[in-house]
């Protein structure tokens, strides 16, 4: 069995890079799924992603994996409000 102090020098129990990533935005909502997720701005209506980018679902116009929040292209909206984001199971 790990001790606690060794759980610190695993990469997941250090302090989480969506913290720094989405410090000081004005995040009004969270959306969760299996394998990936969303933070809303609806002040600034401005979708963050991060997680598995299979299928294109982080809406960064590619595939690829981010363990970090990235932006959401405005363009993805067609210049709807964003409200609600499903993110599936």
């Amino acid at each position: 069995m790990e001790k606690e102090e060794d759980l610190v020098n695993i990469y997941y129990f250090k302090r989480p890079r969506l913290v720094d990533a989405l410090e000081g935005k004005p995040i009004s909502k969270v959306f969760a799924g299996n394998f990936y997720n969303y933070a809303l701005d609806e002040s600034n209506n401005e979708l963050y992603s991060w997680g598995m980018g299979e299928n294109y679902v982080l809406g960064t116009r590619d595939d690829e994996n981010s363990f970090e929040p990235v932006k959401v292209h405005p363009k993805m909206f067609f210049e709807n409000t964003v409200n609600v984001v499903g993110t599936g199971a």
